[in-house]
């Protein structure tokens, strides 16, 4: 009669098998944080593309986007803003928005890609509804990545970083805090505090602690702002 017993594996085969799925495991976690360091790198160059966009236009135009009190003898589409060298981010009409309409007459001119509606549904704050590739563009960071102008006046004109928050202009959290503090020290200071990149997080958040970023919190808890 034959043997019917099951063999069972070896100890040497079963570790050859083990250190396989360890390697394979290994490779997976580097290819996704390769990944990540990948669109993470992409913000910034998404960002300086936007930058040059508004520092051509203004060249061009003699005025920031949003704000030119003459968009509408170029674009029929759009609407004039105040020329008080600003890109309001808040108001009471949901064709004043200067924040909204900055992405549209960028896109009008031919200076970046998309189509953007330059108009936000009024929240009780004044402040527009934001919708990643409605009104302001996407970024490759992610779902409901992009970018809102919150400037206020120059020279502190300003992008925020950020996600789509519900029934709000954008101001998610998009970043880890040791992310945050990558990307601040690729393309600046590294402080969240001081330079043209800035993180932040909202009351109860874990972004910084001082003028450091937080690097032991694992959360996504950060927004940024850049400067120009």
């Amino acid at each position: 009669m034959p043997d019917l017993k099951t063999k069972g594996f070896s100890l040497v085969e079963l570790a050859i098998v083990l250190v396989i799925i360890g390697l394979i495991t290994g490779g997976i976690l580097t290819g996704q944080d390769l990944i990540r360091a990948s669109e993470l790198n992409s913000v910034a160059a998404d960002i300086n593309k936007y930058k040059t966009a508004v520092n051509t236009f203004k060249l061009k135009y003699n005025g920031l986007p949003g704000d030119l009190n003459n968009a509408a003898s170029y674009w029929a589409a759009t609407t004039n803003g105040n020329n008080d060298g600003t890109i309001s981010p808040n108001s009471t009409t949901t064709t004043a928005f200067e924040s909204y309409r900055a992405w549209q007459q960028l896109s009008l001119s031919g200076l970046i890609a998309g189509n953007y509606s330059g108009t936000a549904t009024v929240v009780a704050t004044n402040f527009g509804v934001s919708v990643v590739e409605t009104n302001v563009p996407a970024l490759r960071f992610g779902a409901k990545s992009g970018l809102q102008f919150t400037a206020y006046s120059t020279p502190n004109l300003r992008f925020m970083v950020a996600t789509e928050s519900s029934g709000y202009m954008l101001e998610g959290y998009i970043f880890k805090p040791d992310e945050a503090a990558s990307l601040d020290t690729k393309v600046d200071d590294g402080l969240p505090t001081t330079g043209k990149w800035q993180g932040f997080h909202w009351t109860g958040g874990t972004c910084t602690t001082g003028t450091a970023y937080q690097l032991t919190s694992t959360a996504t808890t950060c927004v940024m702002y850049v400067y120009f």
